[in-house]
Formats: C-alpha cells, structure tokens, sequence
C-alpha cells in the first residue's frame, strides 16, 4: 500500500513537471547565423519516379530571404515524437561542405526542421505553405531548378 502510494505521487510529479514543460516554455528553434549559410540545397521528392530533382540557391539575396521567412516562425515548434512520412520538399543549409540545419515540407501543411538540438514540427497556413515554395523556386508541384554554377579552375 506505502509503495503504491509513492509510486502515484512519483507519477504526479512527473505529469506535473511535463505539463509545465510543455505548456510553460517557449519553445523557439535555435537558427545559426545567416551569414554562416553560402548555399541551400533544394530537393523534391518525385513520387512516382521515387527519385528527387534538385536545385541550388547560392546568391545571398535569395538565401537571405529564406532566411527570413524562418526567422519569422522560430516561435511555436512542437518537439516531434515521431517518425514523420516522406517530406515533399527537403532544403538543406550549408556553410560550406557542411549541414547547418534541414528543412522538411510534407504534403500537409506541416513545417519540420532537424538541427542538432533535435526535431520540431510546426504547421504552416497554406498561404505561407505557398509563399515558402516560392522562395525554394518550388512552384505548382514542379522544381524550378537554378543550374549550380561551376567554379572556374
């Protein structure tokens, strides 16, 4: 009887504590600096193929206003307990070989992000949904693709 009654008061502390973790903080996402980001890598998932068609941003005008467009939305993020289906759009962001943080856009209007404290989810309205894909040059369910320039030798 004692022991069960420490266990129920040990579970209602814990059930306590999470509510106030998850009800009470703020939950931001944690972005590097934009000037850190030189290239995002756009993927787009082609269904039937099972294959991904990918475009380059590289120009700092565009990255920035990407950039932005998150930074606009790091309040809200959902810490995602699950394994998500296949993303229809992935970005990835480098600085340069290396992966800052990824992107993933899923045929709802879910918004995921993966860095390296961990994956959150957050739900986008569809105009934003939209203007998001603009600026990826993802438009009407085609890539829009910026051929990747070469670096002269």
């Amino acid at each position: 009887m004692k022991f069960r009654r420490i266990f129920f008061i040990i579970a209602f502390f814990l059930l306590v504590l999470s509510g106030i973790w998850y009800f009470g903080f703020d939950r931001n996402i944690s972005l590097p600096s934009m000037k850190k980001i030189t290239k995002i890598e756009v993927c787009q998932n082609d269904f039937k193929q099972r294959a991904q068609q990918i475009s380059y941003i590289e120009e700092p005008p565009k990255i920035e206003k990407i950039y932005n467009f998150i930074e606009q939305r790091k309040k809200g993020w959902e810490p995602l307990l699950y394994s998500p289906p296949a993303a229809v759009v992935m970005a990835n962001f480098y600085e340069a070989d290396k992966i800052l943080f990824q992107l993933y856009l899923m045929k709802t209007s879910n918004f995921i992000i993966g860095n390296s404290d961990g994956t959150y989810l957050k739900s986008l309205k569809n105009e934003e949904r939209d203007e998001f894909f603009k600026l990826l040059g993802v438009q009407s369910g085609s890539l829009v693709s910026t051929p990747r320039k070469e670096n002269p030798i």
